[in-house]
């Protein structure tokens, strides 16, 4: 793996945040400050890095199309499978 403990940590809170947007009705705000983000603009970016859209944005793709209260799969949005 080539990758820095904190490219690996913020990955981590990604994938983490990634679940939150999916399962909760959490704020934005909230999900960046539960997963060790210090700013929003912060969490943000870093986001948009790895998933290659905005939080908002992924809320709003996963849950498309959904029943209230049905969780949608990791599988269903691979994003943050592609290779850099």
């Amino acid at each position: 793996m080539h990758t820095s403990p904190l490219n690996y940590l913020n990955t981590i809170r990604i994938m983490n945040a990634c679940n939150l947007l999916r399962n909760t009705n959490h704020t934005i705000l909230n999900i960046s400050v539960m997963t060790g983000f210090s700013t929003l603009s912060n969490f943000n970016r870093h986001f948009n890095e790895m998933m290659k859209v905005s939080p908002k944005e992924y809320r709003k793709q996963t849950l498309q199309g959904r029943k209230p209260g049905e969780v949608p799969s990791i599988i269903e949005y691979s994003g943050w499978m592609e290779p850099d």
